[in-house]
């Protein structure tokens, strides 16, 4: 996932400009690429504003955890949605 978050980033880059804020948003495993993504806007100096995942599986491992404490993050999901127990812990 970090590689395709990687590309993810490459790609939409070219289109952002630093001084803009980065709302980063994104559904099922495109919610964890997107949490992914804004780390990596973060260490390129962009300014991630917000970050929203809808039905997002659990990614990062705990040593992760703090890299998002400063983050805006919401995390919405349903409780019979399967999705976000694919990778438990």
């Amino acid at each position: 996932l970090f590689l395709i978050a990687k590309t993810h980033v490459d790609n939409a880059k070219k289109f952002l400009k630093k001084d803009l804020p980065v709302h980063v948003v994104g559904h099922s495993i495109g919610g964890a690429v997107g949490l992914l993504s804004s780390e990596i806007f973060r260490q390129l100096k962009f300014r991630v504003e917000s970050i929203t995942t809808f039905g997002q599986p659990a990614v990062l491992l705990p040593a992760n955890l703090d890299i998002f404490k400063k983050a805006k993050l919401t995390r919405i999901r349903i409780a019979t949605d399967p999705i976000p127990l694919l990778f438990p812990g």
